[in-house]
């Protein structure tokens, strides 16, 4: 990780925006924060905790709300943005908080707000999420960096008195380090892996054992053994099972030849039977045949007369459809007559409004004389309507100018009573802040000017007076608002009394022209027609009057017309109705002469009437179905009489033989035959199974033996690389990875008092070997032997740690697969070395220059300030502290 940039505000004791650029310290790559006791140093580091975890650098000061600046204003928000690249990409987190207060209890409370953003392609920020939460943040910037919280403060940044805590950890602590600095996890994931693969092929195998005796079982075999001599077993009952079958075979065949002779005969018996009951039901329906021959020969003498029948029905209905038009005539002549009727009255009608036409001009003249009279009515009742909304208008905008004059007043007599109540609690707090300028001057022994004492034990605390100093300002900004706002409520006051007054006399003005419309409207009222109340009125009534005079001639012709075309209609309809009734008389005479004809027919055919004769009639395919039933039914009779002849002869001395007993006996044969063939067939599959399933678990047993010894192989591998019995392959290499650590920062540590400390990995423990091997010592030169690294002293501790944590940082930039660490920050420490000490230790920090890594080292010693060109001074004040950039 890569520190890019880091803006904070309203956090600590920062009330303005303060911001930081690392790549002004890239070039030299150390840079010291200095700045008084307790004038924000730490808080800088804090800033990029809290905007990565939301958590201090040294975790002991609770959540964010706990850092807002206590000199910022409630509406002033505390924000956070830390900007940094890893792998080549940049990445932005934010964190905020604002203030409100609940409605109500007016109780504060913190609105926090956070976002992850990443640069995309475009240059833009985009946001990891669309709300997150104070868990999601911690864990992208967990992925991001490769690094928890405590890991993050371990390793990027030493809080104050944390600093050699890699160094004297134990094995296991620096592992959880170390294997996410070097993503060692997948050496340990690949040994669990290997022994998780060597017991799932243990369960496979175990599972197929199991699986294979079970087989056994179902086979009713506890042994490969006893499956091999059941399949001995099994195929000597094969054999027996043969020649049973063969036997059973051979007397089904020699029964079926006598039952397929004693069949035929039997069928033969059964012919004759089924003839005998034909004949006896055809010689049975003897009568209903003789029914259908008579029903043949009535249709036979009825068809000899259809063509006869056919012509009086045409008759008929000739006669039928005359007497309909004789009808349709006389109906026609009615309506004539009546229509000739309506045609005089209405020229009767035509003529008497002719005469009326005369009358009917002299009121359109009148009426025509009182159209500009209506006009300037209704023009008077528009413009009343106008007026009328133009009074409601005034009336209303004077009733609102009142109103908001009373508004205007009542809020003005508020802001009164508010500045004057602000306005004592102003004078009261001058007097004290007086007071307490006074005190702060008055020394023991000098006489009070008020009161003349010499003594002052009543003398104000100056922090008490900073905030009283606070709110004396804030009431001063109060009171020139309220003296602003009251101004602007005088000016208001004044512009709605105006405009009270103009609309007071608009309204007035519009009343006055509501009754002079309202005057003329009704003397025009006197002139007007009393049965045509406007204009409309009068235009729809002058229009119905001409249409009845321009029309009059035009209906009078009409008419004339009409009644023309009725007289000729009338005479037209009568003659038709005379030539009708004379058809309809000729039609008559000539139906009764044909249907006196026909009825001397059907006496003549032996039909006693008309009803006997449409029974009989049958159509020419009735004639000819009937026919042919006759006719079948003749030549099935003798058929059958020739066929039971020649049947009787056939079994002439012959028994019926019992047919029944001979199945049973064949039915029984064949039971034995397919039980044989049924016991031989599933002795077989029994058998041939079986030998399957014997080659089949000979074969599984071999492939088994094989499985086991590569599983065996594999397990022994896994235990080997896991640890199980040793070092693990994953402390292994992390054991390397800390030698080149220590090597690094032996390198280092030969500039620190001449060369005589050296870190060594101490290879010795105490339990289980496979939890040893990442412990340090430090081998003294001078006298040649190797002690705790809890030995050494404060200032010596720092010298080693530091050595060892620029080891770190180095060695994990130049290894690849793990994270990238290219940033330190040490919060205090150098207050405990002597003059010697800070030299070796600038010495051991140069090492970092042009190595494209940053440390950033929190101190107040002068020493380093004079070594350290490049800083961020951290500058306080009675209002907040600030920020001043060095490089």
């Amino acid at each position: 990780m890569t520190p890019v940039t880091l803006i904070f505000s309203a956090f600590g004791p920062y009330v303005e925006e303060q911001r930081i650029d690392f790549s002004n310290f890239q070039k030299e790559g150390l840079f010291l924060i200095r700045g008084e006791t307790g004038a924000g140093k730490t808080t800088i580091l804090d800033g990029i905790t809290y905007a990565l975890y939301g958590k201090s650098s040294g975790g002991m000061r609770g959540e964010m709300s706990s850092m807002r600046c206590q000199f910022a204003q409630l509406q002033q928000e505390t924000k956070i943005e830390f900007i940094f690249s890893v792998g080549g990409k940049t990445y932005k987190f934010f964190r905020s908080l604002r203030i409100r207060k609940k409605r109500g209890t007016g109780e504060i409370e913190y609105i926090p707000q956070q976002n992850a953003f990443f640069l995309d392609e475009q240059g833009q920020w985009a946001p990891f999420f669309e709300n997150p939460g104070i868990k999601n943040m911690e864990a992208k910037a967990q992925e991001l960096l490769g690094l928890s919280y405590e890991q993050f403060c371990r390793v990027v940044i030493l809080p104050q008195g944390q600093f050699e805590n890699f160094l004297i950890a134990k094995s296991d602590e620096k592992e959880k380090i170390l294997v996410t600095l070097f993503n060692a996890e997948k050496w340990h994931k690949i040994a669990d892996w290997l022994c998780s693969q060597a017991n799932d092929q243990l369960s496979k195998i175990t599972a197929r054992q199991t699986a294979m005796l079970e087989s056994l079982r179902q086979w009713d075999c506890d042994t490969f053994t006893q499956a091999q001599e059941k399949q001995a077993a099994l195929l000597k009952e094969v054999q027996q099972l043969t020649e049973k079958s063969l036997v059973a075979h051979k007397n089904l065949e020699e029964q079926k030849q006598r039952f397929d002779e004693d069949n035929r005969l039997f069928e033969l018996f059964c012919q004759k039977e089924k003839a005998q009951i034909q004949y006896e039901v055809l010689t049975q329906r003897q009568e209903e045949i003789q029914h259908q021959t008579d029903k043949l020969e009535a249709a036979r003498k009825a068809s000899a007369l259809n063509g006869m029948w056919e012509e009086l029905s045409r008759a008929k209905q000739e006669h039928e459809n005359r007497i309909h038009q004789e009808r349709q005539a006389q109906e026609a002549f009615v309506k004539a007559r009546e229509l000739l009727k309506l045609a005089e009255a209405g020229m009767k009608e035509i003529q008497e409004q002719k005469q009326s036409c005369t009358e009917i001009n002299q009121r359109l003249l009148k009426l025509k004389s009182l159209r500009e009279i209506y006009k300037t009515l209704e023009e008077t009742k528009l413009q009343l309507q106008l007026i009328v909304r133009t009074v409601e208008n005034a009336k209303k905008q004077w009733e609102e100018a009142q109103a908001n004059m009373e508004k205007l007043a009542a809020e003005k007599e508020a802001v009164l009573v508010k500045k004057e109540k602000i306005s004592k609690e102003h004078i009261r707090l001058l007097f004290e802040n007086a007071a307490e300028a006074l005190a702060r001057e008055l020394k023991e022994g000098m006489p009070c000017p008020v009161c003349g004492s010499i003594h002052h034990s009543s003398a104000v605390k100056r922090q008490e007076r900073q905030t009283e100093n606070f709110a004396l300002s804030q009431i001063s900004e109060r009171l020139e608002h309220l003296s602003s706002r009251l101004q602007s409520l005088e000016t208001e006051l004044q512009r709605q009394q105006e405009q009270e007054r103009v609309r007071r006399g608009e309204c007035e003005r519009a009343l006055s022209a509501q009754a002079a419309i309202a005057a003329q409207l009704n003397a025009l009222s006197v002139q007007l027609d009393g049965d045509i109340p406007d204009a409309p009125a009068l235009e729809k009534t002058i229009s119905l009057l001409e249409e009845k005079t321009v029309g009059t001639e035009e209906r009078y012709t009409a008419a004339q017309e009409e009644l023309l075309q009725a007289q000729l209609a009338f005479e037209r309809r009568k003659t038709i109705a005379l030539h009708e009734a004379q058809e309809l008389e000729k039609e008559k005479e000539t139906f009764l002469r044909r249907e006196k004809l026909f009825y001397q027919s059907l006496s003549f055919n032996g039909f006693l009437g008309k009803e006997q004769f449409i029974q009989a009639r049958l159509s020419m395919e009735e004639i000819a179905d009937l026919e042919k039933q006759l006719k079948e039914y003749e030549v099935l009779k003798n058929t059958i009489k020739v066929t039971l002849s020649g049947l009787e002869e056939q079994l002439a001395g012959k028994k019926k033989p019992e047919i029944e007993a001979a199945k049973e006996t064949l039915a029984a044969l064949e039971k034995d035959c397919k039980e044989c063939d049924t016991s031989l067939i599933l002795c077989q599959e029994t058998s041939k199974r079986m030998q399957n399933f014997c080659q089949e678990y000979k074969k599984r047993q071999t492939e088994l033996s094989k499985e086991r010894e590569s599983q065996e192989r594999l397990r022994i591998f896994g235990v080997i690389l896991r640890g199980d019995k040793g070092i693990s392959l994953r402390r292994y290499v992390l054991g390397v990875m800390l030698t080149s650590i220590v090597n690094e920062a032996n390198r280092l540590l030969k500039k620190v008092h001449g060369g005589r400390y050296q870190l060594v990995r101490t290879l010795e423990g105490v339990g289980r070997s496979r939890h040893v091997g990442l412990d340090l010592e430090v081998f003294d030169a001078n006298s040649g032997e190797k002690r705790p690294v809890t030995g050494l002293s404060g200032g010596e501790k720092f010298l080693a740690a530091l050595s060892l944590s620029l080891g770190l940082s180095s060695v994990v930039q130049s290894r690849s697969g793990g994270i990238q660490i290219n940033c330190m920050f040490i919060d205090e420490g150098f207050g405990s070395l002597d003059e010697n000490s800070i030299y070796d230790a600038l010495e051991v920090l140069s090492t970092v220059r042009g190595s494209h890594r940053l440390v950033g080292i929190i101190s107040h010693v002068a020493m380093l300030k004079e070594n350290v060109p490049c800083a961020i001074e951290v500058k306080k004040s009675r209002r907040g502290s600030s920020l001043a950039i060095h490089g």
